[in-house]
C-alpha cells in the first residue's frame, strides 16, 4: 500500500512521538529544580502582565515567560502536563526538522530522501544530548524558540518555491515570536541567507530566483 504524503508525515510524526514518550516515560515527574525554583519565587502572586518585563528576569524573554506563567497557573508542579507540552515539542521540532531537511535533500536529487532524512531525525529526537532540554522545565525557552525557527526556514523554504507573499510574512512573524523566546532566534537570519542563497540553485525544483520573487511581490 502507497501512503500518501499527509499519511506518510502522519505516520513519521506520530512514530516519533510513541517513541519520545517511551524515551522519556521515567522523566515525567523531574525537572522542577535549581533555576525553577527561582523562576517559581517570581511567578508566585505575580500577575499575568509582568510577562512583559519577563517578570524581572534582565532578558528580551516575553514570549517564554507568557506560557511559563500559564503552564505554572495552570499545573504548578504536576508534572504529567509539563512533560507532555516539553515532549510535544521536542517532537515537533523533530517533524519540522524532517520536513524541511527531506525538501532539500530531494531538491539535491537523492532518490530516497525519506530514510536519510529519518535517521538524522532519529538522532536528534532520542540524542542524550537533548535529554536536559527536554526535562528541566526552565528550558522551555530553547524548544519554543526553536519550534518558531524552523517554522520560519519552513516558510521561507515555501516561499522560494512559489513566491506566495503570505509564506513571507509567516516567515518574519515566526522569526519576531522567536526573538522574544530565547536568544537563539538570532541565529536565525543567517541561516535564512544561507537558504535564501543556495535553495534556488539545488537541481530537484522550481524555485524562483530572488530577483524574480522581488519583481513579482514588490514591484
Amino acid at each position: 500500500m502507497t501512503l500518501s504524503g499527509a499519511q506518510k508525515n502522519g505516520l513519521v510524526f506520530f512514530s516519533l512521538f510513541a517513541g519520545v514518550q517511551i524515551f522519556y516515560a521515567k522523566t515525567w515527574q523531574a525537572g522542577f529544580v535549581t533555576d525553577f525554583t527561582g523562576l517559581q519565587e517570581r511567578l508566585e502572586g505575580a500577575p499575568l502582565l509582568g510577562f512583559l518585563d519577563s517578570f524581572g528576569f534582565p532578558a528580551m524573554h516575553q514570549v517564554t515567560n507568557f506560557f511559563l506563567w500559564f503552564l505554572y497557573k495552570l499545573f504548578g508542579t504536576w508534572g504529567l502536563p509539563w512533560h507532555l507540552v516539553f515532549t510535544s515539542l521536542h517532537v515537533l521540532n523533530g517533524f519540522l526538522g524532517y520536513l524541511l531537511m527531506r525538501k532539500i535533500l530531494s531538491r539535491c536529487g537523492f532518490a530516497e530522501p525519506d530514510w536519510a532524512t529519518l535517521a538524522g531525525v532519529a538522532l536528534f529526537v532520542f540524542s542524550p544530548y537533548a535529554v536536559e532540554t527536554v526535562v528541566w522545565r526552565v528550558s522551555f525557552g530553547f524548544l519554543f524558540c526553536s519550534t518558531m525557527g524552523l517554522a520560519s526556514l519552513w516558510q521561507l523554504a515555501l516561499f522560494l518555491e512559489n513566491g506566495r507573499r503570505k509564506h513571507l510574512f509567516l516567515t518574519h512573524g515566526f522569526f519576531v515570536v522567536a526573538l522574544f523566546s530565547f536568544e537563539l532566534a538570532l541565529v536565525l537570519p543567517v541561516m535564512a541567507f544561507i537558504l535564501a542563497t543556495f535553495y534556488p540553485k539545488l537541481t530537484g525544483g522550481n524555485s524562483m530566483p530572488p530577483e524574480k520573487i522581488f519583481e513579482k511581490n514588490f514591484l
